[in-house]
């Protein structure tokens, strides 16, 4: 003779999380999840930073284009090694073609640079605008779209594990009350869903600020934990 099935799902919040409790029971036994969200975050200290230079040749073909564009990458490179900083890492995207009103062809060069000589010392501030400044006369001179500042951190994967295990954790406390108000206890996760990584005062949202001394990485996170009954 078959148990009677059910299925019992409470939706809770609780200190501004939000968990979702389903407890059921079928031929197999009785099961329980709780399904809970948490944000998190880790604080780094940015470790270096990239520029990007786009320059865009326009003529009545690609071949006449390709000419004006051809010795730009060479020419930068060159420029980099004349003064110091120097970046520690130049990629070259592209050519990229494109018809508008003419052939078009567009190429980007991002000079990479690290922080390690600026923000560890007291005027680190002042050699960061130095070098800005540099990177915006090059661009000028060049004849180039500047785009950046943009900053990074060189173990950028162990600060995301950071993040994702503060949101974790902070998933627990509304996932643990639910399975309490389920007369429940919680010993095992069965899966964590990252929902969303974002990056501050690293300066690649129009409206973001730039901050030498952190960047914040912020994450979200679903957890569904596994319930036993008590």
């Amino acid at each position: 003779m078959y148990k009677k099935r059910y299925c019992l799902i409470v939706f809770c919040v609780l200190s501004q999380m939000v968990f979702m409790a389903i407890w059921g029971e079928d031929i197999s036994g009785s099961y329980a999840r709780v399904v809970s969200q948490g944000k998190g975050f880790a604080i780094a200290v940015p470790t270096h930073v990239e520029f990007q230079f786009i320059r865009t040749a326009q003529d009545n073909s690609f071949e006449l284009a390709f000419k004006c564009l051809q010795d730009f990458e060479t020419k930068l490179r060159l420029k980099f090694t004349e003064e110091s900083p120097r970046p520690v890492e130049i990629q070259n995207w592209g050519p990229f073609y494109s018809i508008k009103t003419e052939p078009q062809i567009e190429m980007r060069i991002t000079a990479v640079f690290s922080l390690a000589g600026i923000v560890s010392v007291e005027n680190g501030a002042l050699l960061f605008a130095k070098l800005w400044d540099k990177m915006r006369n090059l661009a000028t001179e060049f004849t180039a779209d500047l785009k950046g500042p943009f900053l990074r951190v060189q173990n950028e994967e162990a600060v995301i594990r950071s993040a994702v295990n503060s949101a974790i954790e902070n998933a627990y406390q509304p996932a643990d009350a639910g399975a309490g108000a389920l007369r429940g206890g919680i010993y095992a996760i069965e899966k964590v869903e990252i929902n969303k990584i974002e990056w501050e005062n690293d300066g690649r949202k129009e409206e973001d600020t730039l901050s030498l001394n952190e960047l914040r990485c912020n994450s979200t996170v679903t957890v569904t934990y596994l319930v036993s009954q008590m």
